[in-house]
């Protein structure tokens, strides 16, 4: 009877250990630190914290730490370039008076 395997799919993984070298499979220990860090945003939730950043939610409903994230992530306001008039500039009427210049 085969034992059940455990591990990410990869045919040399078994139990997050690569058989033919030994080394630790690292595709498994990113699905751990993902389950470990799924855990922690659960007891923080349930603690009324951040479950980002573990500190505790301002008026606004998120942390200070949350609210500079948004911050940084929100794209810079557009410059707004002056417009150009069209033909020539003022005072390049040269002999010509136009009574504009």
């Amino acid at each position: 009877m085969a034992l059940p395997r455990w591990g990410c799919g990869y045919q040399d993984c078994e139990a997050g250990v690569i058989w033919r070298t030994g080394a630790a499979c690292e595709i498994c220990a990113e699905v751990v630190q993902d389950k470990a860090a799924a855990r922690q945003r659960e007891r923080r939730t349930a603690q009324g914290l951040c479950p980002e950043h573990g500190t505790r939610p301002g008026p606004s409903g998120h942390c200070a730490a949350c609210e500079l994230d948004d911050a940084i992530a929100r794209p810079a306001p557009a410059v707004v370039r002056q417009r150009v008039p069209d033909g020539p500039p003022r005072g390049s009427c040269g002999d010509w008076v136009c009574g504009s210049c």
